[in-house]
């Protein structure tokens, strides 16, 4: 874990909001923002990439915990660690289905604060790094038309643009399904955009590339592809429907 983390606090509590951001900064690390309930949440992770997210589990009004951690798995691929006092079983089988980096029990201190920190960004490594079939991030060794190599331990693997379902946007990495398996790679949403947009290759979401020839259907605002639901960004679906020539 690098020694300063950038983190972003959700609590509607601002006592709790203030005692976490007081000795956060007195650990070292930077809080770039606090926000009191899920929607303002939500919108400040559409401007800034925290490394980690310290979330109240049981927010009072509007979009509660979970919801907020669901859109976080879904939009930013983000580690985050639910701050809880007292939870019900049936919030906790819905907290772990979410899978949260960590727990940060209340009453905290200091240096359950930074042990949470610390066992959470390692747990988040882990669970990356084995969400690639090849335990280790891929890198691109050479962009072609139609296809590009990936670098890997046991060499170079060769990957067709066609082949490619859709790419996930993950904070700065990406993730690429290919059939029946995801690579992880260092480069961004906006470079795979560059290098690979094609007719069939359509951005659909701030988050999300797809592979139209996948497609196998549309409902409620989401795409069917490869037996993944992807979500439609409002802006993206004149296009995308055009490209369809829906009726």
């Amino acid at each position: 874990m690098k020694n300063n983390l950038n983190i972003l606090i959700v609590e509607d509590n601002l006592l709790i909001a203030h005692s976490l951001t007081i000795i956060l900064t007195e650990l070292g690390h930077q809080v770039i923002a606090a926000a009191n309930n899920g929607i303002e949440a939500l919108e400040v992770l559409e401007s800034v990439k925290p490394d980690v997210v310290l979330l109240d589990i049981n927010l009072q009004s509007g979009i509660n915990g979970i919801q907020i951690a669901e859109e976080i798995n879904e939009k930013y691929g983000l580690p985050f660690i639910f701050v809880t006092g007292y939870i019900d079983p049936t919030t906790v089988k819905l907290a772990d289905k979410v899978q949260p980096a960590g727990y940060l029990p209340k009453p905290f201190s200091k240096e359950t604060i930074q042990l949470a920190l610390e066992l959470a960004m390692e747990a988040f490594k882990i669970r990356r790094k084995n969400q690639n079939p090849e335990n280790e991030e891929a890198i691109i060794s050479d962009f072609k038309d139609n296809f590009f190599f990936i670098r890997q331990r046991k060499g170079q693997i060769k990957i067709e643009t066609k082949q490619i379902c859709w790419i996930k946007a993950m904070n700065t990495y990406s993730k690429v399904c290919v059939g029946e398996k995801e690579y992880v790679f260092t480069q961004s949403l906006k470079q795979f955009e560059e290098k690979l947009m094609s007719t069939s290759m359509t951005r659909v979401h701030r988050s999300y590339i797809v592979n139209l020839d996948f497609v196998a259907g549309m409902t409620e605002g989401k795409l069917k592809v490869n037996g993944r639901l992807i979500p439609i960004g409002k802006s993206y679906r004149p296009g995308l429907l055009a490209k369809f020539k829906i009726i």
